[in-house]
């Protein structure tokens, strides 16, 4: 049997993910009318140079490597397992860390490389979720599903902590793995 907070975790995780398809076939159609426009990339203009693009962030993205089990077990305090690098299906880097000593526990950590505001909005309208200051530029926890999602620009980032026991200080485990995260997608953007 599922477990209750797993389900909705799920259906959220779901909703998120059905709002990147959404953001991505608009960027699709945003590109397509920038070519159409004489733009040959979608982004520069005829007779001068496209702005720089970020490095591609995607599927393949590493997001284990931006964090580190180092980092994961100093913040959660218990030691990584192992980690299983994976995507949402939707072209979302996600990492799992999963946690000693039970190996159920986890932590993961999802990167979505752009239409972070459209990501962050819809997360945050699924159920009550409190702001959280002083990362990104802006934040929410959301206690029912123990995730803070984070947003940089147009990129967002949500680190979910499945804790058993629960963290009594999720949202400043989860502030503290967010932080390097936020700087990454910055830097990348």
């Amino acid at each position: 049997m599922v477990h209750p907070a797993r389900r909705r975790r799920l259906a959220a995780a779901v909703a998120a993910a059905a709002l990147v398809v959404v953001v991505g076939a608009a960027a699709g159609v945003v590109a397509q009318r920038g070519r159409r426009n004489g733009a040959a990339d979608g982004q520069g203009t005829p007779g001068r140079p496209a702005v720089a693009t970020p490095p591609a962030l995607g599927p393949a993205t590493d997001i284990c490597a931006w964090l580190g089990t180092r980092a994961v077990a100093r913040a959660v305090g218990r030691r990584v397992r192992t980690t299983a690098r994976s995507d949402d299906g939707q072209g979302a880097p996600r990492c799992t860390y999963l946690l000693e000593p039970d190996g159920v526990s986890s932590v993961d950590v999802l990167v979505y490389p752009s239409g972070g505001r459209a990501v962050f909005n819809a997360g945050r309208s699924v159920r009550a979720s409190v702001p959280v200051r002083g990362i990104g530029d802006e934040a929410y926890w959301r206690p029912e599903f123990g995730d803070l999602t984070v947003r940089a620009g147009d990129r967002a980032a949500t680190v979910q902590l499945e804790l058993f026991p629960p963290a009594r200080d999720g949202p400043r485990v989860a502030a503290t793995l967010a932080a390097p995260l936020v700087e990454r997608l910055r830097r990348d953007r």
